[in-house]
């Protein structure tokens, strides 16, 4: 909303993007599927640029703000009537010295790009472009199988869950509230056991054979795009989902299929 903020009498846009733990995920007793609580990040990129401008529309008005200098510098907000339909842009110039580059390097490019994809595929009603093209999946599935030709799919109101086979050692790719969780975690674990359980009984009961978890994990790719309620990570940078399964706030037992 384009308003001032009641106690602070600062605009709410301007609060958002220039004071760190602006967030308003505080409180613990509150369910979330949300993965970002503090509001740190958005700020954190405009200390990191060498400009950052807000644009944002509530559908009755208009908020336009430029920072500048790593946000020392900040113009006054201006404030105009729209009735348009409301949206947000964020224009930023990333601070390359910051992190010792010169520009863009193609890694980074790609790794903005990957990132694009995997909204897309965690968020199907989302409309999501870079440079110019579209990243569009008829559904959790079908970006599976960009890894993987052949996956077992299926999916529950919080939970997508697809199986495939890997070469040698477990591979996961996760989400949890659409975040990419590159190192796994509990979620991961929660899933890849119900298969393993399921693939040792099968083995014994048929054909005599007891195989050690890790000998069936090593030949699995699991995919989980979960949402997770009031997820708690190992770091700040929510690499590894630590959340107790029993904390999950939903559950999904896999099908004999």
């Amino acid at each position: 909303p384009v308003v001032k903020h009641s106690k602070h009498d600062e605009w709410v846009p301007e609060m958002i993007f220039s004071n760190l733990k602006a967030g308003s995920n505080f409180d613990d007793s509150e369910a979330r599927l949300v993965a970002g609580t503090n509001g740190v990040g958005a700020t954190l990129t405009n200390i990191f640029s060498l400009e950052f401008t807000i644009n944002t529309c509530d559908g009755k008005k208009e908020f336009l703000q430029t920072f500048n200098d790593n946000m020392r510098k900040r113009a006054e907000p201006q404030v105009t009537k729209n009735k348009s339909k409301g949206f947000t842009q964020i224009t930023y110039k990333p601070d390359y010295k910051q992190f010792g580059m010169a520009s863009l390097d193609e890694d980074h490019i790609q790794m903005m790009r990957k990132r694009c994809a995997d909204l897309a595929a965690c968020n199907p009603l989302l409309k999501v472009y870079f440079n110019g093209k579209r990243f569009s999946y008829p559904s959790f599935a079908a970006y599976c199988r960009l890894y993987v030709d052949d996956v077992v799919y299926e999916a529950s109101e919080r939970w997508r869950i697809a199986i495939g086979p890997s070469a040698g050692s477990l591979q996961q790719v996760s989400f949890v509230n659409g975040v990419a969780t590159s190192d796994g975690g509990t979620h991961v674990d929660y899933v890849a056991s119900q298969v393993v359980d399921a693939v040792r009984a099968r083995l014994k009961k048929r054909h005599k054979v007891d195989l050690r978890p890790s000998e069936i994990k090593n030949h699995m790719f699991v995919f989980v795009s979960a949402d997770i309620v009031n997820s708690s990570f190992s770091s700040q940078t929510k690499e590894k989902l630590i959340t107790d399964a029993r904390d999950f706030g939903s559950k999904h037992a896999l099908s004999e299929k």
